[in-house]
């Protein structure tokens, strides 16, 4: 019976061999499009890699949207740093300038007085992603500066300012240093977290205020009025000693001295 049987066990089907070339064309089909969505997965990936270098940042006026809008802004190319990018910002306000007002909140405020007729602003910016808004805004004489943060785990920037000595400034930084040398006018600083250093003022008045941190301000000319009040730190006041002064310093948790 086994001989008998083993004829039609090795005998093919009719139509085996039409079947086996269509299974053949279809496993090349199924193979080709395999390897074209690999490719096409492949040229996704090459199309979104180059933001991983860092976000595109626009240079220029959009960072001045404001009255200032118009005034040229030199800005570097964002470099990487621990969480995220840095870049620099920088122009020149040639408008009259009476008082100068800035609102930062992390990071340092640098304001420096000297003979010059115009205003030189550096910002450094650092953030995640998106960089923050910097708003510099010129009315009547008033030049403020300040900036907004987009939703970001890191957004900062330091102020480094160049000003006419005579000018009137403003500072407040919720997180950051404020730093204040050779100015003439009225000056008023107050930070939240950080210290307050004044060198070689010549002011009348000047008015510090920091709720943790410490105040030390020189002059090199008799003031006529100098508060100074620190919740957390210490106060040091240096001034002229051939004239009798009358000053108000308060610290709640620190020493007071004047020299």
């Amino acid at each position: 019976f086994d001989d008998w049987l083993r004829p039609v066990r090795e005998t093919e089907p009719p139509g085996m061999p039409r079947i086996r070339h269509r299974l053949r064309r279809r496993r090349c089909r199924n193979a080709a499009a395999g390897v074209l969505a690999l490719g096409a997965v492949a040229g996704i990936v090459v199309t979104v890699q180059p933001f991983s270098a860092g976000p595109h940042v626009t240079a220029g006026p959009q960072q001045t949207p404001t009255a200032t809008s118009t005034v040229p802004v030199t800005t570097t190319r964002p470099t990487p740093i621990r969480g995220g990018y840095q870049r620099t910002a920088s122009y020149q306000i040639s408008s009259p300038v009476r008082t100068l007002i800035v609102h930062a909140y992390l990071n340092n405020v640098k304001v420096t007085g000297s003979q010059r007729s115009t205003v030189s602003v550096t910002e450094q910016i650092q953030y995640s992603k998106r960089p923050p808004m910097m708003i510099s805004n010129l009315a009547a004489g008033t030049l403020t500066l300040t900036y907004t943060c987009p939703n970001e785990s890191l957004c900062a920037a330091s102020y480094d300012i160049q000003v006419p000595r005579g000018i009137t400034v403003k500072t407040t930084d919720a997180d950051g240093q404020i730093s204040l040398s050779s100015l003439a006018g009225p000056v008023t600083a107050t930070a939240d977290l950080g210290d307050i250093t004044a060198t070689g003022l010549t002011s009348d008045s000047a008015d510090f205020t920091a709720n943790n941190g410490q105040i030390d301000a020189s002059f090199i000319t008799a003031p006529a009025s100098v508060r100074a009040t620190a919740g957390l730190g210490d106060i040091t006041i240096h001034v002229p000693g051939a004239t009798s002064y009358h000053l108000s310093l308060q610290a709640n948790m620190g020493t007071t001295n004047v020299t």
